[in-house]
């Protein structure tokens, strides 16, 4: 009889702990659907943060590539009026450059 009353003893023992691994099971779960929660907002802010600076990058670059063709456009404009106010000078200019350009590709 004392071994039937230690079984009754433990049965309701045995459904509470039953009761609290199926709490603790719901729990991981809301944690661990929390924690991928947040994990997918974090990845989401770095995401629209990177394609934020990389939309700055390009207007940056494509600000400079502006600024470089205008500077070279300048640059082109002013040695096309060079050489057509002094022909001549510009002409023995090139054949100089020429000259020695083929002097230095000699010695190699």
């Amino acid at each position: 009889m004392a071994a039937r009353n230690d079984d009754a003893d433990k049965t309701p023992d045995t459904s509470r702990l039953e009761a609290d691994i199926d709490q603790l099971k719901k729990d991981l779960k809301k944690l661990n659907d929390t924690l991928v929660g947040l994990g997918r907002d974090g990845f989401d802010a770095v995401q629209s943060e990177g394609h934020a600076r990389l939309d700055a990058l390009r207007k940056e670059a494509d600000d400079i590539a502006k600024r470089l063709k205008s500077t070279g456009q300048h640059q082109y404009d002013a040695l096309e009026a060079q050489v057509q106010q002094k022909p001549l000078l510009s002409l023995l200019a090139a054949f100089g450059l020429g000259l020695i350009i083929s002097r230095v590709i000699d010695r190699r």
